[in-house]
């Protein structure tokens, strides 16, 4: 675990210890395994609250991440290169992703997560640079949303520079209160104002030129049992 200074107005509260003279930012970093973290809270950070990455068999359970819901990049758990990484029994207010997963990881678990305000739990995105890996495994169930932007977001770059592939995803029991894009999957992401459209060659053949415009795939994802009302304005 590893933390670093942080601006005055960012402090981390803990049941037993309480509010931090020194404020921190919280990010577990590389080659954690085998942790569980639990009672956090989180408030008021200006990047990442929490950040997993190259790490396995950690379990966060009852964090409290808040964050005003115009701040951006206060992402509130961000995973990446990480496996059996589990989020449980959370609520997580931000002003961008409640849990955002980045590529190579396998078997996650998000379970009873009230996410609000903020961009919802989203994967991806994926394909923006080479020698990224696949995401394979993940299970989104009994969270709650509520006045977010987004839902449950699949989000790829149409220009990525190498083959890799989203799959094996399920999400089940999920409300949704008055959120805007409740289910996304984008495949044309990019949030520039300018985005040329790219087409890779993949092969040549005596008569033909194959191109392929995406080459992250997404397979095997399901939802289930995805409720809830819409705003009253879209």
């Amino acid at each position: 675990m590893a933390s670093q200074p942080m601006p005055q107005d960012t402090y981390m509260q803990t049941p037993t210890r309480g509010i931090h003279s020194s404020p921190i930012f919280l990010a577990l970093t590389i080659f954690v395994t085998n942790a569980t973290i639990s009672g956090i809270s989180s408030i008021n950070s200006k990047l990442f609250h929490f950040q997993i990455f190259e790490s396995r068999d950690i379990t966060l359970d009852s964090i409290r991440i808040s964050a005003p819901g115009d701040s951006p990049n206060t992402d509130g758990i961000h995973i990446a290169d990480s496996t059996n990484i589990q989020v449980t029994n959370s609520v997580i207010g931000t002003g961008d992703d409640c849990i955002s997963i980045g590529p190579g990881c396998t078997n996650l678990t998000i379970l009873n997560v009230a996410c609000g305000p903020g961009h919802g739990i989203s994967v991806g995105s994926l394909g923006k640079n080479a020698n990224e890996k696949d995401v394979n495994g993940l299970a989104v169930r009994k969270c709650t949303f509520t006045g977010t932007t987004n839902g449950l977001r699949i989000k790829t770059w149409p220009s990525s520079p190498a083959r890799l592939q989203a799959t094996g995803f399920l999400f089940e029991d999920i409300i949704m209160n008055n959120v805007y894009n409740p289910i996304i999957i984008d495949q044309n992401y990019c949030p520039y104002a300018n985005c040329p459209e790219t087409v890779y060659l993949i092969a040549t053949t005596a008569k033909h030129i194959i191109r392929v415009l995406n080459l992250v795939k997404i397979k095997d994802i399901k939802f289930r049992n995805i409720t809830g009302p819409l705003p009253l304005q879209l």
